[in-house]
Formats: C-alpha cells, structure tokens, sequence
C-alpha cells in the first residue's frame, strides 16, 4: 500500500521523523497536531534506521505493510491513550496494488462543529486531532487515519463563525489509484 497525507488541497508525501534514544532508534509517522493530539505509527526494520535526531524518511514507495501491535500484558492489541490501536509500518513484498493509507487533515481554520464521515471500502484505523489556538478560540478537527482498500469516499463538515455549514467531499478510485477533490462548499440551509 501506498502513504499519502490528505488536505483539504490536496494529496502529499508522507516523511517520518526519527526517534532517537539510549534505547532505540527508529521512525515514526506523526499525523496531528503537537499539544493536541498526535498519534504515531513507527517505523523499525532494519532498513530504516536513523542516526540523527533531525534525520527524515521519506515514505514513496507502494509496498508498505501495516501491522497491528500485540500487547505483551494481555492477549490483545497495543492502544494508545485514546484507545486507537497502535501499528508499525513495514515493506512488504513487490506486490503493488491501489491500497493506501491516508494521513487525512481536516481543515479547522476558524470552524467549528467540524466532523467526518467514510464510505465505501475503507476504515478509520485511528484518529489524531488537528487544531490552532487563537486569542479568543481554539479550533480543533479530527484527524483520521483511513486505511482505503477499494473506492472510497471522504467527507467532512463544518460549521463557519457565521453559522453557515460547509463541507467537502474527496472520492477515490481504487482503479485508477487517483483521488478527486471536491470543492469546499457551502451547505444550503432549510
């Protein structure tokens, strides 16, 4: 499967940043936002191995395999504090196919109410928060993490500091591997 990050303008590059300690060395994907909520999915096979704490990777290739990880407490999966099962990333083998996993950043500029809805072959694996503090408010989205196995469609809605909803839709098609954009518009009232 491929990484892509999604914005309300587009589709990007995934780059991991390194984690470097006494006791490991490895990356990590980081999808949020810093005193919000981030959530992480690392990185630790022996082909990506950081030696500096500013080293990046960056993730363009098409064969990567997410694996959940298991809890050696219990029987079950590794959770974060917010309870999204946390997973590590790997290569898989030369198998290409238009699976992705979709680091997707709800825009929050100076809306509220803001939330999401998935449809068709796909799955919310997690979610991140995404948010800008200013004087009088503090905007925050969701940011979830989509797994797409198959055409799939993305929507998030908003409401404006003028009460007006909005909203976008993003449409994938598996076939092609392409994504389509969708304005943000303007929800009519009534």
């Amino acid at each position: 499967m491929k990484i892509v990050s999604l914005t309300e303008n587009g589709v990007g590059k995934v780059v991991a940043k390194a984690y470097v300690n006494n006791n490991s060395k490895h990356f990590n994907i980081i999808h949020g936002s810093k005193g919000f909520w981030e959530y992480r999915i690392g990185i630790f096979d022996n082909y990506a191995k950081p030696e500096n704490e500013d080293d990046i990777l960056e993730l363009n290739k098409e064969n990567y395999i997410i694996k959940p990880v298991m809890s050696r407490a219990n029987d079950d999966f590794y959770k974060d504090a917010r309870g999204n099962i946390v997973y590590n990333l790997t290569e898989g083998n030369d198998d290409i196919n238009h699976d992705c996993l979709v680091l997707w950043t709800i825009p929050n500029k100076r809306y509220t109410d803001v939330t999401y809805l998935v449809k068709g072959q796909c799955d919310v694996i997690a979610v991140a928060e995404h948010g800008i503090e200013r004087p009088n408010n503090v905007y925050r989205s969701p940011s979830p993490v989509v797994e797409i196995f198959g055409s799939s469609e993305l929507i998030w809605t908003a409401k404006k500091a003028n009460g007006e909803k909005v909203r976008q839709s993003v449409k994938y098609n598996y076939k092609s591997g392409e994504f389509i954009i969708g304005a943000v518009e303007e929800i009519p009232q009534g």
